[in-house]
């Protein structure tokens, strides 16, 4: 599309011109090269809530607005062995909630949080 032109325009390479409208909503986003040049990929370490623009106390991120997004935020798959399919991110994230998603033929489709 015309986003995609324009980045090209300016050497910016897009591999999912799809997330170009969403990249542009976002405000703050931080990476860690730490390890980039010896370990190909990203990982998922941790995420920490904000509310009142307060950082809230670090835990893990099974409960609450911000377990929720990341249980639901995501493009995974689960293989016929059960294993989830998909971004390597992604499914790290998803894992870290410890949530589970169940996909029954003609049923939307249902995500379990770590508790039930």
């Amino acid at each position: 599309g015309i986003s995609a032109k324009r980045l090209i325009d300016k050497r910016v390479a897009c591999a999912d011109s799809n997330n170009i409208l969403v990249a542009g909503k976002v405000r703050i986003a931080f990476f860690d090269k730490t390890g980039t040049l010896t370990h190909q990929g990203l990982e998922f370490q941790s995420a920490q809530e904000c509310k009142d623009q307060q950082l809230l106390a670090e835990g893990p991120p099974t409960s609450g607005d911000l377990g929720l997004a990341m249980s639901v935020c995501h493009t995974l798959a689960k293989s016929s062995s059960g294993e989830l399919v998909g971004n390597s991110v992604d499914c790290m994230m998803f894992a870290a909630t410890g949530a589970d998603f169940h996909l029954t033929s003609g049923k939307p489709l249902q995500v379990e949080d770590a508790y039930g």
